[in-house]
């Protein structure tokens, strides 16, 4: 997913440098994309539409399946119109753009060097936008309701049942979550650029089919410019790839941490256990998982192959449809 959809902006902000289109692709970018990130958060937070069900097995799938992005979306459809795919976006967009602003370009060249001063950056980002991740997933979370509340509504509750405090709720989790995902992309990056990992694929796999076809001196610059700029791309993507997998169980926990103590639904048991600390939700995700299972702590990562090899009860509201 990403730390926080900022891949989904696409761009560097930089005030007093922006073009028009600049400004507003990441903000298309984001609300085009915001279905699906309510789809994931939602599965973070172990809500179903419906139960789990027995399936048709198939190599290595296993015969349990439960439902996959499509269902989650008619699910909100059905809940609340439109509107309700695209509950929390006003929340998200100033988060998203809030981080991006806070947060510098990170340099790819010297990922271990420039580690201290990126970790720095994204946590204070982290601590000042968090109060708009609470309004946000608390949003998205009240959207599988019978009521499901904008997000004037969810900012006047944080008010007036935890004062200002509750918009600060899980912040812990976020700043160990933050630490967590820019450590592993740093160690997984450097690894990679240390053994030439982008470097091999390019010259092994690109290079020599194109040197076959360049007949100009356009076409050599151009093999030159990939020999320059490729490699750190491809380290960048398995890196971002691979780190998603030591990350993403913490991500979990900082979505769930969000609502605990609140009266909303998927904050009560069984979706939450009586202890939300850090450890007590990373003990009740680790119950849910079987071996490589995806129902806890890496629930949401994939949001359309859901299939397990033994079966386990669903969390399901009422209002599941």
């Amino acid at each position: 997913s990403g730390q926080d959809r900022q891949s989904a902006c696409c761009f560097a902000f930089q005030p007093g440098k922006m073009s028009v289109f600049s400004a507003v692709q990441p903000v298309v970018n984001l609300i085009s994309s915001q279905p699906l990130a309510n789809v994931r958060t939602l599965m973070e937070l172990g809500y179903e539409p419906a139960p789990e069900t027995a399936a048709t097995k198939f190599l290595f799938m296993g015969a349990y399946a439960r439902p996959a992005a499509l269902a989650y979306i008619k699910s909100l459809y059905n809940n609340g119109g439109v509107l309700n795919l695209f509950r929390g976006v006003i929340p998200t967009i100033a988060h998203t753009l809030l981080q991006v602003y806070i947060r510098p370009s990170a340099d790819p060249s010297f990922p271990l060097q420039s580690y201290p001063t990126n970790l720095v950056f994204a946590s204070i980002a982290v601590f000042v936008s968090h109060p708009l991740k609470v309004i946000a997933t608390r949003c998205i979370a009240s959207a599988v309701e019978s009521a499901p509340q904008n997000f004037v509504e969810i900012t006047a509750s944080i008010i007036r049942d935890n004062g200002f405090l509750g918009f600060f709720q899980g912040v812990g989790a976020d700043l160990l979550h933050t630490a967590i995902d820019l450590t592993g992309f740093t160690v997984i990056f450097a690894g990679l650029r240390y053994f030439g990992f982008g470097k091999m694929v390019i010259e092994s796999l690109v290079i020599p089919e194109m040197q076959q076809s360049a007949a100009s001196e356009a076409d050599e610059a151009r093999i030159e410019t990939i020999r320059k700029t490729w490699p750190n791309n491809i380290n960048t993507m398995v890196a971002a790839m691979l780190s998603a997998y030591i990350h993403h169980p913490f991500e979990v926990i900082t979505v769930m941490s969000t609502i605990s103590g609140t009266s909303l639904a998927l904050a009560q048991s069984p979706f939450q256990p009586a202890t939300t600390s850090i450890t007590g939700l990373w003990t009740f995700l680790r119950s849910l998982d079987t071996r490589f299972g995806t129902r806890g702590l890496m629930r949401g990562k994939s949001l359309l192959f859901r299939r397990y090899k033994t079966p386990q009860p669903s969390f399901l509201l009422p209002t599941a449809n």
